[in-house]
């Protein structure tokens, strides 16, 4: 072997340690920058207790305003030329469980690809209000909420194009919404999906945390009255 080919090797085996070395360091940052996902959030709920998803995603448990909520995120890749993007779940769950049993599931644009939505296994289909967003699928598994009593609630929250689903049931409501998309050029270019290492914006959160609260009021208020 001459010279030339042993130098040769060498510089292949430095390139690949140093190669090694930059995804083991990058993988290393973008597991730490999953597990802190949240991490703003302090600020605006009393965080509990968290797990890690399989792809090292936090899901966070946490005490808003005498309630009990649970914060996570899904990444979904499934939807054919869309970029990848991470939807984020809140759910606050209901001091007292809505003894009519009502359920209601509103998914804007559907793509039939939502795998979160429960909505593509619900057959009855509901009739939505004047001013609810008209590209939706609303279904429900029982029977609806009266929905004039949370007709404004159900707007506001829609408003907000972030949003894509709103499900209530008797136990909880959760919205979904959409936290982050994927950086363009790297996904056009390698197929990888690659977010922005940033936490989730914690006014995000709290705005949409504040609705949804107007949101349970609301439903109480309607249940206690067809007491």
């Amino acid at each position: 072997m001459n010279v030339d080919a042993i130098y040769a090797m060498i510089f292949v085996l430095l390139g690949s340690t140093c190669l090694l070395l930059l995804y083991r360091h990058h993988h290393r940052h973008v597991l730490v920058s999953r597990q802190q996902v949240f991490d703003d959030c302090h600020e605006v709920v009393q965080m509990t207790s968290s797990t890690l998803d399989g792809q090292g995603y936090a899901s966070v448990f946490a005490d808003w305003n005498n309630a009990r909520v649970k914060l996570s995120v899904e990444v979904d890749n499934l939807t054919a030329r869309k970029l990848p993007v991470m939807w984020m779940h809140i759910t606050l769950y209901r001091a007292h469980k809505d003894s009519s049993g009502a359920t209601l599931d509103i998914l804007v644009r559907p793509q039939n690809t939502e795998s979160f939505s429960p909505s593509w296994q619900w057959i009855k289909p509901v009739m939505p209000l004047a001013g609810w967003p008209q590209h939706a699928r609303y279904m429900t598994k029982t029977q609806p909420p009266p929905l004039a009593g949370i007709d404004q609630d159900i707007k506001d929250l829609f408003a907000d194009s972030r949003c894509k689903e709103l499900l209530i049931t008797p136990m909880a409501i959760r919205l979904t919404c959409l936290a982050k998309q994927s950086d363009r050029g790297h996904y056009l270019l390698l197929r990888a999906i690659n977010f922005d290492d940033k936490p989730i914006e914690a006014s995000l959160v709290a705005g949409l945390l504040h609705k949804l609260d107007n949101l349970v009021t609301h439903l109480d208020e309607v249940q206690d009255e067809a007491a």
